[in-house]
């Protein structure tokens, strides 16, 4: 019970910090279309876009850390503990120069390629992102190592500090007048302030860490490089798989077209973020069950967390399936609305059956340290989207190409990733989609058809018609899900924390 606990603490630290993301996003979004127009919004995203490639190049070591530094915490190995730390720090610093010599020399190349209006811009963009990226990647090793121990409190206040930073930073920028430049450099800035809250934090939780080149050693570093490469394919593939096709249509139809397919994605990843931290927080205790030998828990918490992931995470795309042109047109305007129609409806096939159970499967079986062929598929994922979107993009536009990543989105993380697993837990493989997918679909479609008939009284004109309709399509669906998708021994134990806390409620 104290593991549970324990687990759903770590969770609600986590979701903390998707509170702050979702609110500043929602926020902050039309602010910077509407300040920074069209063009530079697009000239953002394409370098936020190139920049993401730049973590491939940890080689899949960050998630090799969380894999290790939940192993030797579960086994007490202090001395080990410190040897993957400094190993993986180690790395990055000498990783991170390379990086920036070859970020310098390639920008303007970059902006002739993606045919920018402001090269000089764009080359100073991509610069001070690097930058940013090389601060991130200096601190992983102890953000990492904070998450194997399971000390989510610790990454989600860092976070939620810096991004406090960050998005007063970003609005205070705007409103004075400022532009995509002052906006990189406060990045930059942030990073550095989230890499010193790391390395503090991983002080208090770990009082024995010493930084000492002494501690990297080779062993080490083959041992996690054997975990990282397997890692390094699946960045390879989700960086392919998140950021090709933005690109692509930067390249083929224009900054513009970026930003139009990029806003309707990010309403589907704001959302995600808070089944991602579920995948979070398995992963390290998947590795922990695995050194302590723990089998059949870890069975029982891949199925309840695939499941639970897709049953918190349904209510968005359902919501989305019906407001979602309309909650663009409010949130943005409506002729960005317009021009981006097409291609939210697009995505949320794949990303309500697809992403979310894949984000704890995966996460789980990186845990596992299990994530060979899931690492390989996600790759094989990226390079047919890139191949079928550049033969889609020309003849059917963004709404295309959103239909080329939704499809295969579902076809291979929502039933290949469920397939890796099941196999490496020797359950069967249709016993393990019923458990994780039944509950949640009976109880999505009678919330949709509630939705759709909402609509016709609340057409969504006005935040409140839409906050309105949003709250109560989801709590629909989640009285639905409670009895649907909720074990009855869950069920008991939340009805016994809810009268715990009644008369605590009452008195106050």
């Amino acid at each position: 019970m104290n593991r549970k606990i324990h687990f759903i603490k770590n969770v609600l630290w986590s979701w903390a910090e998707v509170g702050v993301s979702i609110f500043a996003a929602l926020v902050l979004a039309p602010i910077i279309i509407r300040r920074l127009g069209d063009e530079n919004y697009g000239l953002w995203t394409l370098t936020i876009s190139l920049v993401e490639y730049s973590w491939l190049l940890d080689f899949g070591l960050r998630g090799a850390t969380i894999k290790y530094a939940a192993h030797y915490r579960a086994t007490n190995d202090k001395e080990k503990l410190n040897s993957v730390i400094n190993s993986a720090t180690f790395f990055a610093a000498a990783l991170v120069p390379v990086i920036i010599g070859i970020v310098i020399l390639s920008a303007p190349w970059l902006a002739a390629r993606f045919k920018v209006q402001q090269p000089e811009m764009f080359a100073t963009l991509i610069v001070l992102a690097v930058a940013s990226w090389a601060l991130g990647t200096l601190g992983s090793a102890f953000s990492a190592s904070l998450e194997g121990f399971q000390r989510f409190d610790y990454t989600s206040q860092a976070y939620i500090l810096s991004a406090a930073a960050r998005n007063l930073g970003v609005f205070t920028l705007l409103m004075l007048g400022f532009g995509v430049i002052e906006m990189a450099w406060l990045s930059m800035a942030v990073q550095g302030m989230l890499l010193f809250l790391n390395v503090w934090y991983l002080k208090r939780a770990f009082p024995e860490h010493r930084l000492s080149v002494r501690a990297a050693n080779k062993s080490t570093f083959r041992e996690l490089m054997g975990h990282g490469v397997h890692g390094m394919t699946a960045s390879l593939g989700q960086r392919i798989l998140n950021q090709s096709t933005p690109l692509l249509i930067g390249g083929m139809v224009g900054a513009k077209g970026a930003g139009y397919f990029a806003a309707p994605s990010k309403l589907l990843d704001y959302s995600v973020e808070a089944i991602l931290r579920i995948g979070m927080v398995s992963n390290p205790n998947a590795a922990q069950m695995m050194a302590q030998g723990r089998w059949a828990q870890l069975q029982s918490m891949a199925v309840d967390a695939s499941r639970y992931s897709l049953s918190l995470y349904l209510p968005a795309p359902l919501f989305l399936a019906a407001y979602g042109n309309e909650l663009l047109s409010v949130w943005i305007s409506p002729e960005f609305a317009a021009k981006a129609a097409g291609v939210l409806p697009a995505l949320l096939l794949g990303a309500a059956l697809g992403t979310a159970a894949q984000y704890s499967s995966g996460s789980i079986l990186f845990g596992m340290g299990k994530h060979r062929l899931h690492a390989r598929a996600l790759l094989a994922e990226g390079i047919l989207g890139v191949a079928l979107t550049i033969v889609v993009l020309p003849r059917y536009g963004i709404v295309g190409a959103a239909w080329v990543r939704s499809l295969l989105m579902l076809l291979n993380r929502g039933f290949g990733t469920a397939w890796f697993l099941s196999r490496e837990l020797q359950m069967s493989y249709w016993s393990f989609l019923a458990r994780v997918y039944r509950g949640p679909l009976m109880a999505a479609a009678p919330a949709l058809a509630v939705l759709f008939w909402v609509k016709t009284m609340l057409p969504g004109t006005s935040w409140g018609q839409l906050i309105a309709a949003g709250v109560l399509g989801t709590v629909i669906y989640l009285m639905l899900a409670y009895r649907l998708c909720l074990r009855e021994e869950h069920q008991i134990a939340f009805r016994r924390a809810l009268a715990d806390r009644l008369p605590l409620l009452q008195q106050t």
